[in-house]
């Protein structure tokens, strides 16, 4: 169901730091294995190309400046041209707790806002940049954990910035909870499944696909 493309509660937003020379990224394991849907360079859309236009724009390896087309397959994502430089980054001027909204830098040179940024191994989305300043920041995003960090510690803007499909938590444990607004959608699947694996029934199958089939169309209509 979460492959269907539902967006609206399906889309997560990632995001990884340029690094010279170098064309090639692997994708946030938070993201689907090719579920890229939008991605975007220093603010910048960036265009979305199979793997053979790819091939055929990167022919030429010298080809360098600010990304404008990107390629997905399976979990890595290649960019053209390849960027000249690396990410801006920083330091921080004076430490931070796991709940501080506001972020004081050495400078916020190259840092666009709204943006993010990486600090150790938290990921830090921010409103607007100051001269010294990242604010109305929003902690541990991407899977990460909101952290305590030292003056001095390095901060890296992450200049690509894109949406793709999130893989949800396995509904194994009684704990376990789904994102996806009608339950009844993953009932009547397994329901269905169950009904021609463990009762040799296909006209409950078909009785039961019918159902999810509607079920499906409906949430379509609604968050696509």
């Amino acid at each position: 169901v979460y492959h269907e493309r539902l967006r609206s509660f399906g889309e997560e937003v990632f995001s990884f730091s340029s690094v010279a020379s170098t064309s090639d990224y692997a994708l946030s394991s938070i993201i689907a294995p090719g579920k890229v849907h939008t991605l975007a360079f220093d603010s910048q859309p960036l265009a979305k190309v199979s793997a053979g236009r790819w091939e055929m724009l990167h022919f030429d390896s010298n080809s360098t400046g600010d990304p404008s087309h990107f390629s997905v397959f399976g979990n890595r994502l290649r960019a053209w041209p390849i960027p000249t430089s690396a990410a801006s980054s920083t330091t921080l001027n004076g430490g931070i707790t796991a709940t501080d909204t506001s972020i004081t830098l050495t400078s916020t040179s190259g840092f666009r806002d709204p943006g993010r940024v990486l600090i150790e191994s938290e990921v830090i989305s921010y409103d607007r940049a100051s001269t010294t300043q990242l604010l109305g920041c929003r902690r541990g995003l991407e899977g990460t954990t909101a952290a305590t960090h030292a003056t001095l510690t390095a901060v890296t803007e992450r200049d690509f910035i894109g949406t793709g499909h999130k893989e949800p938590v396995d509904l194994i444990d009684m704990n376990d909870e789904t994102d996806i607004p009608d339950p009844r959608v993953l009932e009547y699947g397994a329901a269905m499944e169950l009904a021609l694996v463990q009762l040799n029934d296909q006209t409950l199958h078909d009785r039961l696909k019918l159902k999810y089939d509607n079920s499906l169309e409906r949430l379509q209509d609604k968050f696509s």
